[in-house]
């Protein structure tokens, strides 16, 4: 029993990490995607 409750939350743990990393990959391409988004419009205004 306890092995396979080990084996178990390693499943989970894992399953997690990979769910970070998606999150992570997508905020990253957002981020670059606004970046983009943000040099390339012709400033009008500063901010500040």
């Amino acid at each position: 029993m306890k092995d396979s409750n080990s084996c178990r939350r390693k499943l989970n743990s894992n399953e997690n990490v990979d769910m970070e990393k998606g999150k992570a990959s997508i905020i990253l391409e957002l981020i670059e995607e606004l970046s983009d988004f943000v040099y390339t419009k012709p400033r009008k205004r500063s901010f500040g």
